[in-house]
């Protein structure tokens, strides 16, 4: 019996080495800069393929930063609306890396972003 559970464990242990583990959670950053001061409203979170996610609504004030916890086959969105006059800037960041940005100088003017985790 014993035998038998250390075999199947040493085959488990040999699939994760090779298959690798599609589970590991990343630290997503949202970044929103621009000219110092602009207030800005929007969302931001995290949304499974089922539909299923957490959004969190914020007001602020340039410059700002948002983090989210994600799991690979999550997508991270935001949503930042421009409520003052100078630029809105938005950049989601991954490792150190920027993997999606945009930004707005009108009044009322939206920044959306949408990306998917590997």
């Amino acid at each position: 019996m014993n035998k038998v559970l250390i075999v199947l464990v040493a085959v488990l242990i040999c699939i994760v080495a090779l298959v690798g583990c599609s589970g590991e959670v990343k630290s997503y950053t949202i970044k929103v800069s621009g000219s110092a001061g602009v207030e800005f409203t929007g969302s931001y979170g995290a949304v499974a393929p089922g539909g299923q996610g957490t959004i969190s609504s914020v007001q602020g004030v340039v410059p700002a930063q948002y983090k989210v916890n994600a799991s690979s086959g999550v997508t991270i969105t935001c949503t930042f609306v421009n409520l003052g006059a100078g630029t809105l800037n938005v950049q989601i960041f991954v490792d150190g890396e920027v993997i999606a940005q945009n930004g707005t100088t009108a009044f009322g003017g939206s920044v959306i972003l949408s990306t998917r985790t590997n």
